[in-house]
């Protein structure tokens, strides 16, 4: 069995041969939530609102070198590897995956806090013994397999916020509804994780349509203020919105977004330039989008209609 932790065998890479991988394949505890209704009724649980508690592992694990010192070196790159990750959103998180022929199993890990080492010689050779804490914070994290290749994506459908580790190292805020991807350095196989519940991962992006009615606007320089519908089903929000336009609710308050259908004033501003102006403004909802133009008149230059004539008038000039 290989084990590697983003995509790195721990044994090609630092030495480290696990005596003992069975603790990772434990089960961890229920988290303990309970519910109690006035009635003392209880909640009854499902695999839609149960949970997993994070759990500890320790792998008994040995390093093999030519003395205690250079066994020792080699455990400190490999902590050091897990310690360093601790910077950004990613905080010490990695991938852990077994992987035989024909099977692969991932988990998300948190970094060890503390190596005890004992060590043995024998025939010359130094033999560090010692037990790798490892924390799986989140037995039930989704994951991916990516097979052979060197790109992955994958639609995201949930509006929380969680973390994705890519597998390799790297992690990145899935900041809500949409398609993420990524672009490995070499094709191979890489193990995928979200921390989210499995249960709970949505796997299609929701199709909430909105629109803007009218959707074009037509003012003159002095501006002045329009109504508009938005039509939406849920969450919506205000983008590129010009210096010059702002929106009120028919209460008089400031809005750049708002939830369902809505009438809105639209104000526009004064053009003091000479040019027409137009504004794009986007509204947005987790999976569609809407456009209100705005086109706002410039000054017109005018003329007084009094052409340059000569006065007829000739002049002699005498020497």
């Amino acid at each position: 069995m290989d084990i590697l932790i983003d995509d790195i065998n721990i044994l090609s890479e630092w030495g480290i041969n696990v005596m003992n991988y069975t603790p990772i394949l434990s089960v961890a505890a229920e988290r303990d939530v309970s519910y109690e209704w006035g009635d003392r009724s209880g909640v009854q649980k499902g695999d839609t609102n149960s949970r997993y508690e994070s759990m500890d592992v320790n792998l008994p694990c040995y390093l093999e070198d030519t003395s205690e010192i250079a066994a020792y070196g080699e455990l400190v790159k490999f902590t050091d590897y897990l310690f360093n990750k601790g910077v950004g959103y990613g905080n010490g998180v990695s991938v852990l995956t077994l992987a035989n022929s024909s099977d692969r199993t991932c988990f998300l890990i948190d970094r060890v806090k503390q190596v005890v080492s004992n060590t043995n010689i024998q025939a010359g050779r130094a033999i560090l013994v010692f037990d790798l804490e490892l924390r799986i914070i989140n037995p039930r994290a989704k994951s991916f397999q990516v097979v052979n290749s060197d790109t992955f994506s994958f639609d995201y459908g949930n509006r929380q916020r969680a973390m994705c580790y890519w597998g390799d190292g790297s992690s990145e805020l899935l900041d809500g509804v949409g398609t993420y991807s990524h672009t490995y350095k070499k094709v191979g196989d890489y193990s995928v994780m979200i921390d989210i519940d499995t249960q709970d991962y949505i796997s299609t992006i929701p199709n909430i349509p909105i629109t803007v009615t009218p959707g074009a606007i037509t003012k003159q320089r002095k501006g002045g203020e329009d109504e508009i519908l938005v039509t939406c089903s849920d969450d919506w929000t205000i983008n590129e919105i010009p210096a010059w336009i702002t929106f009120e609710n028919l209460v008089g308050l400031t809005v750049t977004g708002g939830v369902g259908s809505e009438n809105l004033r639209v104000k526009v501003g004064v053009n003091d330039g000479g040019m027409q102006r137009v504004g794009a403004v986007k509204f947005r909802s987790i999976s569609a989008e809407a456009v209100l133009t705005i086109t706002q008149d410039g000054y017109e230059p005018r003329t007084t209609g009094i052409e340059e004539r000569t006065t007829g008038v000739a002049v002699r000039i005498v020497n």
